[in-house]
């Protein structure tokens, strides 16, 4: 590509009813100099003939379509943008299938994390009223509990199910419910994490004489930014392993906190995560700009730049976000100060052994790259580690979060070693 002047987005947006995120977004784009295209649905013969080159240009960001009645539709496009070089945002789920707005799916994104497994409540299929009674009398399950659309958005649909006359009064389709038990909280917190960092927390809190009013928790009736230091560096962490384990480079991150044991819980992730609910006005932060300055790093290596010109620039915006010990191993590492004792034998099998950590890989290349007799064959493997490295596709550069790492500070301690690497090549 040559100049910024020839990049487009499309972006895919037709859940939301007035639209409103969507001009705001393709608005952003435009100011900063991209050509734009919308599209609200997928034209069904355009994807039985596999017409859709002339439908997506090469940035597009998923917010979902109308209609997700026909999930295989929407899978055949999604296979064909990641199967095409094109620079997506949210085109990766977990499993592989743009069902993670299932909040039951959500579930098991979340507990192959072994941080997040210790902050998610259990969560059973409804699947019939039988069938909740049938928890409830096995002692799975006790009033008060929720059921919660696998579906849904903004609080829409949920019921606090106090008694059992209320289970008894329930009037939907069970088969479209998840249960899970009911924690009083007072706020509610909104974290949004894009290419494995977060941006912000706001908090916020419902109608707090109706504790069932969870349209009113969700949207909140008074919101503003979260400044407990102790709670943010909490909660981000959460919610980058969160977004990571549900494979999405963009998500809104949903927590409530335990009244009674101060436990954070983590509700969902919105793959189509809306800064509509006041996030802008609580914390200062434009969603919109994040998502496409994050576009135009990807854009960057697109149009040639240095690798780790790009990945230094990219970190740069995130390395505020480190506590003070990761600061600190950062500097260390890019100063070649860290102090690794590794022979270099050990160095060389770790960097080719299938199966070892990219973390361990890094180390013993930071570790090889510091002998000024380094032989071609040494130089020749870690040149194909930085290959393989730069193929990470969660976080796209600067970020390595995925199956090696879940932290942030994980990452940017990876990301070190590479640039401090890289340096040295």
């Amino acid at each position: 590509m040559g100049g910024k002047i020839n990049r487009e987005l499309t972006l895919v947006e037709g859940r939301e009813p007035n639209q409103n995120m969507a001009r705001e977004l393709l608005r952003t784009a435009e100011k900063m100099g991209w050509k734009t295209r919308h599209l609200k649905t997928i034209p069904s013969d355009k994807i039985a003939k596999n017409e859709l080159s002339d439908l997506f240009s090469d940035f597009v960001i998923w917010r979902g379509p109308v209609g997700f009645k026909n999930q295989y539709e929407i899978e055949r496009t999604v296979y064909y943008l990641n199967t095409t070089g094109k620079v997506t945002i949210n085109t990766h789920p977990a499993g592989g299938r743009l069902c993670t707005s299932d909040k039951y799916f959500q579930h098991g994104c979340f507990a192959a994390d072994e941080v997040v497994r210790e902050h998610m409540l259990p969560m059973y299929s409804a699947m019939s009223r039988e069938n909740v009674e049938a928890l409830i009398n096995d002692g799975f399950l006790k009033y008060p509990f929720v059921l919660k659309p696998d579906f849904g958005t903004r609080g829409e649909g949920i019921v606090l199910v106090r008694e059992k006359n209320d289970l008894d009064n329930f009037q939907g389709n069970f088969e479209q419910f998840s249960v899970e038990p009911y924690v009083k909280s007072k706020y509610d917190w909104r974290v949004f994490v894009l290419g494995g960092s977060a941006l912000g927390a706001m908090r916020k809190v419902g109608d707090e004489e109706n504790e069932g009013d969870f349209m009113a928790k969700s949207g909140g009736k008074k919101r503003w930014k979260e400044e407990n230091r102790e709670i943010c560096e909490e909660i981000y962490d959460l919610a980058v392993r969160v977004t990571a384990a549900s494979g999405l480079e963009y998500a809104g991150v949903d927590f409530i906190r335990d009244d009674d044991t101060g436990r954070f819980i983590v509700l969902e992730t919105n793959i189509a995560g809306g800064w509509q609910n006041g996030f802008l006005e609580a914390t200062g932060i434009h969603i919109p700009t994040k998502l496409m300055q994050w576009l135009e790093d990807k854009a960057d290596l697109l149009d040639g730049k240095p690798v780790p010109e790009v990945v230094s620039k990219y970190v740069e915006t995130r390395k505020g976000f480190l506590s003070r010990d990761g600061k600190k191993k950062y500097k260390e590492i890019l100063a070649f100060s860290k102090k690794i004792s590794r022979e270099r034998e050990i160095c060389n099998f770790d960097i080719e052994a299938r199966d070892m950590p990219l973390i361990r890989k890094l180390s013993s290349a930071y570790v090889l790259v510091q002998n000024e007799d380094l032989s071609e064959v040494e130089r020749m493997r870690i040149r194909m580690l930085m290959a393989e490295v730069e193929k990470y596709e969660i976080s796209r550069y600067g970020n390595f979060i995925g199956k090696d790492s879940g932290s942030l500070e994980q990452s940017l301690e990876m990301t070190a070693y590479y640039l401090a690497i890289s340096s040295k090549l």
